[in-house]
């Protein structure tokens, strides 16, 4: 039986991924310790001569906005999403994910680590740097799985306490023991499966789903959150941690935040457009907007930082089209009973 391994899911899709992986495996390698890379799409091949052995899954399945407005109508109102408020109104925006993808290409790097005859493995993604001074929090760490624990993650809180969460972008686990026992759902379909939903609590955030299927068994995880917080406490000098939020994604930010949706009252659709590029590391900025209902030219609009504009969609229109200078277009279908990004909640 091997040792350990290291096991980093990754999607490296642009320049600006390629080199944060760069990085991360040029730190990661002065451990040595084997490396396995999972990725989600082709490896350049200076970062596939670094690593001893490569996964690649171009299964990349996306579990649309759809999904939360499934919970929704199905009464499980405890999800995770974005809203704001005024007057009598709010407005939830919902986020696609890749949940049921992390799972699988986590299930996948265990699954190979185990068939290679590794012992433990240290799993992360491919946003986390880890710099030569968070090297003893990771031996640390392995060293727990010595000991007898099966994980050594970070157990921590939501904004809401009463949902803990085990920290899902770095985990330190026996291989035999996850794969066993990480049974969380990996094909799409299957999480929208009332059952599975139900089951499994994919309702949450993925971190808390995965403390869910683990709070039983909280006696083999060794609780690393008073580590891992010194180890971050300095900004950066010693780790870099989720450093591509995907909040930092301006199409992200226009996908979710300039939609269509219905109202909770009929089958009204509103555009909605709300400027969050406050969000982006270069920072915020205005927007200059044609509105085209159905490629007829309706509307010229400035959205600046933090505002939005709000107003109905009449009649048979089955698309509107954005022309966003500084950004390019974007289409918007308006069959809300196939494109549900979000509820216009009146009070």
């Amino acid at each position: 039986m091997k040792d350990n391994i290291i096991i980093i899911n990754a999607f490296p899709s642009n320049d600006n991924k390629i080199k944060m992986l760069e990085r991360q495996i040029s730190y990661l390698k002065k451990l040595n310790i084997p490396i396995l890379l999972v990725s989600g799409c082709h490896v350049p091949e200076n970062i596939v001569s670094e690593v001893d052995y490569i996964l690649i899954n171009k299964d990349n399945e996306i579990i649309g906005k759809d999904f939360y407005y499934k919970l929704y109508n199905n009464g499980i109102f405890d999800f995770p999403y974005d809203f704001i408020q005024f007057d009598n109104t709010t407005i939830r925006y919902y986020w696609s994910n890749v949940n049921s993808t992390i799972t699988k290409n986590i299930k996948l790097g265990f699954n190979l680590a185990k068939s290679l005859g590794y012992k433990s493995a240290f799993y992360t993604e491919d946003d986390n740097i880890w710099k030569y001074g968070s090297f003893d929090y990771i031996h640390e760490n392995l060293t727990a799985l010595k000991k007898g624990y099966k994980l050594s993650v970070v157990i921590g809180d939501l904004f809401k306490k009463e949902y803990p969460i085990i920290f899902t972008t770095f985990m330190f686990a026996d291989v035999e023991y996850m794969c066993q026992n990480f049974t969380i759902p990996t094909e799409k379909e299957d999480w929208y499966d009332l059952n599975n939903i139900r089951n499994y609590k994919l309702n949450l955030a993925y971190e808390a789903v995965v403390f869910n299927l683990f709070k039983n068994k909280l006696n083999l995880i060794n609780n690393t959150e008073e580590s891992f917080s010194r180890l971050t406490k300095d900004g950066g000098e010693l780790m870099e941690w989720s450093i591509n939020d995907r909040r930092h994604s301006e199409k992200n930010l226009i996908d979710t935040f300039f939609t269509v949706m219905p109202t909770n009252i009929n089958d009204d659709k509103n555009l909605v457009l709300h400027n969050q590029s406050h969000y982006l590391k270069r920072g915020g900025k205005n927007y200059n907007i044609k509105i085209y209902y159905d490629d007829v030219l309706f509307d010229t609009i400035n959205l600046g930082l933090h505002t939005y504009n709000i107003r109905p969609v009449i009649g048979d229109v089955k698309e509107v089209k954005l022309i966003i200078d500084g950004y390019g277009e974007k289409l918007i279908k308006c069959d809300h009973t196939i494109n549900h990004n979000g509820i216009y909640f009146y009070a």
